[in-house]
C-alpha cells in the first residue's frame, strides 16, 4: 500500500490522537520545524516516517513529455548524454543546422562532468502537489525534456530553441507508487514530516506546508505508475484553508498489482571513477542477458557496455552485480572496466 502523503486521515490511529493532544501547538506555530522542536512530534514524525519506509509512498514527477512513451515505458533512470543523443534522434528535424549547432555548444558548456555526476541516472519526485501552486514545476512543465535536455536553452538569447521546446509534447503530473527504501533525499524522517505537514495545514490555515524533493536511481516500470495526467486534472477539487486555491483529492492509499509490489531481485552497482556510484534494480531476467553475453565471449568494458551504457560521464571503475536468478541460484560479481 503506497501512501499519499496528502492524507493525514490515513495515519495509524494512535498517530491521530496523538495530534489531537498537541492541536494547540500545531496552531499556533506556522512551520514544520517550530512543530517537531516538540519532542512528542519529532518521535511522531520518525513514527510515520517507519510506516512509510514500510508501506511505500506516492511520488509526484512534473515535466513536459509524450503521454503514450510514459505510459508504455515507464520513467527511465538513464544518462544525460543518453536522453539528449534520443532527443535529437527524434527531434532534431526541427531545429536549423545553426540551431543544432548552439544546441550541442550550450550542452558541453554546461553539463560538464560534475554536472553529469549529480544528475546522470535520476529520477525525480516532489510528494504533494505544492509545485503546481507555487511555481516550482512551471519550467518542467514548460519545456519538453527535463533538466538534461533544457537546463542551459532557456536564455533570451535562445528563445528561438526555448520556442520549439515548448512546442513539443505535453505538460503532465506523473503519479507513481514508489519504495522509499529506494528514494534519496536531503531531510531526516522526510516521509514522516511531510504526512504530518499535511495535518499541521489542515488544521491551521497560516501553516506553511513542508515538501521535500527526493530522487531514486531506478527506472519507475509502467505498473507502479498510478496516473499520467495534465496539471489541469489537478484542479477539481475543493480550495484548501479558505485560499481559493484547488488542489486535487488525491487517492490515499493504493495497492499495486501482486507484479508491481514484488522487488526486483538483481542489484547493479557501478563505482565512477571520481568516487561516486551509479545503482539500478532488475527483474532476475538480467542475470539471463548476463550468461548469454558471456557465453559470446564478451567481458570487461565491452561487457558492461552492453549489459548497461556506453554512455557514461565519469566512467565505473568496477559493476558488481548481485542477486537471485531465475532459477533461485545467488550470484555476486565485479566486473573491471577495462
Amino acid at each position: 500500500m503506497a501512501i499519499a502523503l496528502s492524507c493525514p486521515e490515513e495515519m495509524p490511529a494512535r498517530a491521530r490522537e496523538t495530534l489531537g493532544a498537541r492541536r494547540a501547538i500545531l496552531q499556533e506555530r506556522q512551520y514544520l520545524e517550530q512543530v517537531i522542536e516538540d519532542p512528542v512530534l519529532r518521535k511522531l514524525a520518525a513514527d510515520l516516517d517507519s510506516v512509510c519506509q514500510a508501506e511505500g509512498v506516492v511520488g509526484y514527477h512534473f515535466t513536459r513529455a509524450e503521454r503514450g512513451e510514459i505510459e508504455t515505458r515507464g520513467l527511465l533512470a538513464r544518462t544525460g548524454g543518453e536522453r539528449r543523443r534520443d532527443f535529437l534522434a527524434s527531434y532534431g528535424q526541427r531545429f536549423t543546422k545553426p540551431q543544432l549547432q548552439r544546441i550541442q555548444r550550450r550542452w558541453s558548456e554546461y553539463f560538464d562532468s560534475e554536472m553529469n555526476r549529480v544528475r546522470d541516472g535520476r529520477v525525480w519526485f516532489s510528494f504533494t502537489i505544492e509545485p503546481l501552486r507555487d511555481g516550482g514545476a512551471e519550467r518542467l512543465l514548460s519545456y519538453y525534456g527535463g533538466e538534461v535536455v533544457f537546463m542551459p536553452l532557456t536564455e533570451d538569447e535562445d528563445e528561438d530553441v526555448a520556442e520549439i521546446l515548448r512546442g513539443i509534447g505535453e505538460p503532465l503530473v506523473v503519479e507513481c507508487a514508489l519504495d522509499a527504501g529506494l528514494l534519496h533525499t536531503f531531510s531526516d524522517a522526510p516521509w514522516g514530516r511531510v504526512w504530518l505537514s499535511s495535518h499541521h495545514v489542515a488544521v491551521n490555515p497560516e501553516a506553511v506546508r513542508f515538501d521535500v524533493d527526493a530522487y531514486q536511481k531506478v527506472s519507475v516500470e509502467p505498473a507502479r505508475i498510478l496516473s499520467v495526467r495534465a496539471p489541469s486534472a489537478w484542479s477539481s477539487a475543493r480550495p484548501v484553508n479558505g485560499t481559493g486555491i484547488a488542489t486535487p483529492a488525491p487517492r490515499c492509499s493504493v495497492r499495486l498489482p501482486l507484479g508491481a509490489r514484488s522487488m526486483k531481485s538483481v542489484r547493479v552497482v557501478a563505482r565512477l571513477v571520481d568516487g561516486g556510484e551509479m545503482d539500478w534494480a532488475f527483474g532476475p531476467e538480467f542475470l539471463t542477458k548476463l550468461g548469454a553475453l558471456e557465453a559470446r565471449g564478451l567481458s570487461g568494458k565491452g561487457l558492461i557496455h552492453e549489459l548497461l551504457t556506453d554512455d557514461w560521464g565519469p566512467p565505473p571503475v568496477t559493476v558488481t552485480i548481485s542477486g537471485t536468478g531465475p532459477d533461485g541460484r545467488r550470484l555476486k560479481r565485479t566486473i573491471a572496466y577495462d
